[in-house]
């Protein structure tokens, strides 16, 4: 039996390290009342490498004017 730790981003389950799984090999999942610290939010893909990070909070106050409707 091997354990793994991981955790649970809000839609996939992340497991630290490599895992190597069979076809049709059981499992079992516990949920422990610990909790990750919230990763901030990152540049993602080709444009990352023009990003400036620090530009995160302001384009996300921006795109959330932008999709409230608030500006029409």
């Amino acid at each position: 039996m091997t354990a793994v730790k991981g955790y649970f981003d809000g839609q996939n389950y992340i497991t630290e390290g490599n895992v190597a799984v069979k076809q049709n090999q059981r499992f079992i999942i516990t949920f422990l009342d610990e909790f990750e610290p919230q990763k901030k939010a990152t540049c993602r893909g080709i444009a990352a490498q023009y990003a400036n990070p620090k530009l995160i909070p302001q384009e996300d106050s921006v795109a959330k004017q932008a999709f409230s409707g608030e500006n029409e």
